[in-house]
């Protein structure tokens, strides 16, 4: 099954459909340390401690959540719904005439 993929602007409608909001700068805090002992001449021991914190990471998203597929539902039938109304206000007025 074929499926499509889209890369938007996060200032497009659709894309605000779905939930997106501007972006904020990424940023991160990191901390490293790291021990070697040597025991013995040929035997070498090493612990290494790495913690990496991102905050506001920018990446692609693979999938839209749950939350988004739900909204975006609900905005495409809103606006089925005003345009099917539009039409009926359009063609009623248009019978009237």
């Amino acid at each position: 099954m074929p499926v499509e993929s889209l890369t938007l602007p996060v200032d497009s409608a659709p894309a605000q459909v779905l939930g997106a909001a501007p972006l904020k700068p990424e940023s991160s805090r990191h901390v490293s340390a790291g021990v070697v002992v040597t025991p013995l001449t040929d035997l070498e021991f090493s612990v290494d401690y790495y913690r990496i914190a991102i905050d506001d990471r920018i990446v692609l998203s693979g999938n839209l959540h749950r939350a988004a597929d739900r909204r975006a539902a609900r905005a495409v039938r809103r606006q089925q719904r005003a345009l099917l109304h539009q039409r009926d206000r359009h063609a009623h007025a248009t019978a009237s005439m």
